[in-house]
Order: structure tokens, then C-alpha cells, then sequence
């Protein structure tokens, strides 16, 4: 099982009990899960401090965050711990930066199973790609229906 995650970049933060405990039951439902995270915003913010939580916790997490650009800023390389759990997909080195996120976005959907989301617009990113992987069948979950 493989889930991404997408979410509004600003969002309430009592909405992060309901992350982790959609996060833990995916856990305990299937023996494998592999997590794909971005990395713009607040709610990606809260999903990556819950699998950090999860691993501080002694569970069994495999989690990447999905970088749709490559670290170029001299600080990035001064903090290398900060990018030990990251990947970038093959094939965003030739995105233009204003469609990296897009292409990162699509990368995820199409290899993921499942999608935990924050929705609550009918606009923006987070519900363009929501609603994308719906129509690719993927299982959705979106924490602002509960």
C-alpha cells in the first residue's frame, strides 16, 4: 500500500489528530505502507512532524517526502540531515520550475494507492489533484469529512 498526501497550505491545526489517526489505522490495515509527502506548506509541514512523531514512537513508518526541486540553497547543504528522508522522482530535472510542483503532484498519484487529504475548497491545488486521483480510482480520504 502506497499513500500521498495533499492538503491546503494554510489549515487548522486541529486537524492533525485526525492525520495521524487515519495514518495509524492505513498502519495497522496493511503490513507494508510507504508514505509520499510534499514539502510546500502547512498541512505537507504536518504530515511530515506526524510520521517524525510516529518513528520518536517506535513505529515501523517508510516515509519520503517528494521534492519537486532540487535543494540549491547553500544552507540546504549546511543542514544535510534535513534531506535523508527525501526523494526526487526521475523526470522533474526537465520541468520547467513554474510545473515542478504539478509533475511532483502527478508522480505521486500515479504511484500511490490511496490519498489522505484537507479539502474543504472546490479550487487550488489541493483539490485539482484530490480529485484527480479520484478519477484515477485511487482510495481518497479527506480528513474535513469527518
Amino acid at each position: 500500500m502506497t499513500c500521498c498526501f495533499f492538503g491546503h497550505s494554510i489549515c487548522p491545526l486541529d486537524i492533525r489528530p485526525k492525520i495521524k489517526v487515519q495514518i495509524e489505522k492505513m498502519l495497522t490495515e496493511s503490513e507494508k505502507v510507504t508514505f509520499y509527502i510534499g514539502n510546500h506548506g502547512q498541512f505537507d509541514s504536518m504530515v511530515r512532524g506526524i510520521m517524525k512523531e510516529l518513528l520518536s514512537e517506535g513505529k515501523k513508518v517508510n516515509c519520503s517526502v517528494v521534492l519537486a526541486y532540487i535543494p540549491g540553497h547553500k544552507y540546504e547543504f549546511d543542514t544535510p540531515d534535513l534531506y535523508t528522508d527525501t526523494i526526487y522522482p526521475d523526470g522533474l530535472e526537465d520541468a520547467p520550475p513554474k510545473f515542478a510542483v504539478c509533475k511532483r503532484n502527478d508522480w505521486m498519484i500515479d504511484n500511490s494507492d490511496a490519498v489522505i487529504c484537507y479539502v474543504v475548497n472546490n479550487f487550488g491545488g489541493a483539490y485539482t489533484y484530490t480529485e484527480k486521483a479520484r478519477r484515477k480510482g485511487k482510495r481518497i480520504i479527506n480528513i474535513a469529512d469527518e
